[in-house]
């Protein structure tokens, strides 16, 4: 799925690539590969991106999860 937030540096269009965790000392830290329109690439924390695109990223996140089915028992 496409995902596009602006560009942590020149605030172009960019593209996220890859989400990815990473174990860290305070547990495991969630990170994307982003590469925008003006030729800048970063891997860098999901919380380090401005609030609005956490919003985002979450928010497709939660509509990729497979649902779960509830049992009829």
């Amino acid at each position: 799925m496409l995902t596009l937030i602006p560009c942590p540096v020149c605030g172009a269009p960019a593209e996220v690539t890859e989400r990815f965790t990473l174990q860290s000392t305070g547990g495991p830290a969630d990170h994307i590969a982003v590469g925008c329109l003006d030729g800048h690439h970063f891997r860098m924390l999901i919380e380090q991106l401005p609030r609005d695109c956490q919003v985002l990223l979450e928010e497709q996140a939660a509509r990729m999860q497979p649902a779960n089915p509830r049992l009829n028992t």
